[in-house]
């Protein structure tokens, strides 16, 4: 389907005439960047999305598109719309809803053909993704593909205690459960950040499903797998030096933590990203945790429910995050506090023990991630660390001028300095120009391949990031999830 394009299938939609209205302030204000998401959507929409072949994965300035595709990016594109739309409808504008509805059809269709069965994995971010990407069809009245989407939304949620919960035996005897694969070898390869989205995954499925009346015990199930796994990974998946996650672990008896698996650039890497996306899914998981418990839909044992607070954990690994001197920005001290506005503080890309190496780049996935993540736990549970980090992070994420000032202003026109970037890229320097090449010995070399290329992962991220902003704004619409 072309959604009314007759120009082929690889040629970039054009925008359908405008006659609809523009507002980008909510109570007098732009709580969530409302005018950044709009012009992120509206340049991703004319430079790189495709009839028939839906978002490339990376896009150059001339909008040449980079390979391979990914239903991931399609998904990712669909679910941004649906925060477009959600917001879109608070602020009274939907200046951009007749262009991003036009393709709703061709997106849906691509991702269900992308999309025969459920996909494969942990990672709660793609049950989260398919859910909202369900929600922009429904949104553009693709009905049909929005309940497709959302049937594979669920079975992945399924999946992740069918096919993904293992039993694992701890060192000092008695067994746990995680989130993972067995490796052949009687143990279980896991990703803690993955498995602390899946963990909020499941909780979003027992409170989705509660009323459901053939649920049956899986409700009761899905929280106690949930909590049990983050209690597992929060016990054996961190560094005991800086306390943040690794990347990939593999079950054992080895003390401290389980043994390292797989990671880039080492398996010791401690990543920002990974960091992101527990942080995020832990302030999710307390989120729906509390919604269960107000419902009384889980465990009948309320100590399996509260053993654990979920957004201390949070400020936790933001906590480590700034110990181990990964960010790159002020904090707050004494009266004066962090100025208004704020500077643009950001976390940068990794820090390896092993080398004590710092990879001082600074990726958009990763603070778009913690973005949304300290927010979550700032409404919730503030503490002056949060304070600072919060409005600098969205400054990293949102200030467009000037050039080189934040991540939204990497690409400027050689002649002038002004910014010019249209998308999101994968990350940037410390200083904010394009990122560098980095090793585990600590050197760097010059620009990293493809710095220049937009990225749909990334830009989905900033969307999904400025969108958890919603949480505490008074009547705010349902949009962060």
């Amino acid at each position: 389907m072309d959604a009314g394009n007759d120009s082929g299938p690889d040629v970039p939609l054009p925008p359908p005439q405008d006659s609809s209205m523009s507002s980008c302030t909510y109570n007098g204000a732009d709580p969530v960047d409302f005018c950044l998401q709009k012009t992120v959507l509206q340049n991703e929409l004319t430079d790189a999305y495709a009839t028939g072949k839906g978002v490339p994965p990376s896009w150059d300035t001339m909008g040449m598109p980079g390979s391979p595709h990914s239903w991931r990016d399609d998904v990712g594109f669909a679910a941004s719309i649906g925060a477009y739309h959600c917001s879109s409808s608070a602020y009274a504008d939907n200046q951009l809803t007749p262009m991003l509805d036009a393709i709703m059809p061709d997106l849906g269709a691509l991702i269900v053909q992308e999309l025969p069965m459920p996909p494969s994995g942990y990672d709660g971010e793609d049950y989260f993704r398919l859910r909202a990407a369900a929600t922009g069809l429904n949104y553009a009245n693709d009905t049909m593909d929005a309940a497709k989407v959302a049937q594979l939304a669920d079975a992945f949620g399924r999946n992740l205690q069918t096919t993904y919960a293992q039993t694992v035996t701890l060192p000092e005897g008695g067994t746990a459960t995680v989130l993972g694969t067995p490796d052949g070898m009687g143990n279980v390869v896991y990703a803690p950040a993955q498995v602390i989205m899946a963990a909020a995954a499941l909780v979003d499925m027992a409170n989705v499903h509660a009323s459901d009346p053939d649920a049956g015990a899986d409700v009761a199930a899905w929280v106690e797998t949930a909590l049990a796994a983050v209690d597992y990974v929060w016990a054996r998946g961190r560094d005991t030096s800086t306390g943040l996650f690794f990347q990939q672990l593999v079950t054992s008896s080895d003390p401290d933590h389980d043994a390292l698996g797989q990671g880039m650039p080492t398996p010791d890497a401690l990543l920002t990203d990974v960091q992101a996306e527990a942080v995020l899914g832990l302030a999710r998981l307390q989120d729906g945790v509390n919604t269960v418990i107000a419902a009384d839909a889980g465990p009948s044992d309320a100590s399996v429910i509260t053993q654990s607070e979920y957004w201390n954990e949070a400020n936790t690994i933001a906590q480590s995050l700034v110990t181990a001197g990964l960010f790159d920005g002020a904090l707050a001290t004494g009266e004066a506090g962090i100025p208004n506005p704020a500077p643009a503080g950001a976390f940068m890309e990794a820090f390896v023990p092993s080398t004590m190496a710092m990879d001082t780049n600074k990726t958009t996935i990763g603070n778009a991630w913690l973005l949304g993540g300290v927010h979550r736990t700032r409404v919730a549970m503030p503490t002056q660390l949060t304070d600072a980090l919060q409005p600098q992070l969205l400054t990293a994420i949102g200030r467009q001028t000037p050039g080189n000032s934040s991540l939204f202003t990497v690409v400027v026109d050689t002649q002038t300095g002004n910014p010019v970037q249209t998308d999101y890229l994968r990350a940037s320097s410390k200083n904010f120009h394009y990122a560098t090449s980095f090793s585990a010995d600590g050197g760097t070399g010059g620009q990293e391949p493809g710095a220049a290329s937009y990225r749909a992962d990334a830009t989905a991220a900033v969307i999904e990031g400025l969108t958890q902003l919603w949480r505490g704004t008074p009547n705010a619409p349902p949009c962060a999830h």
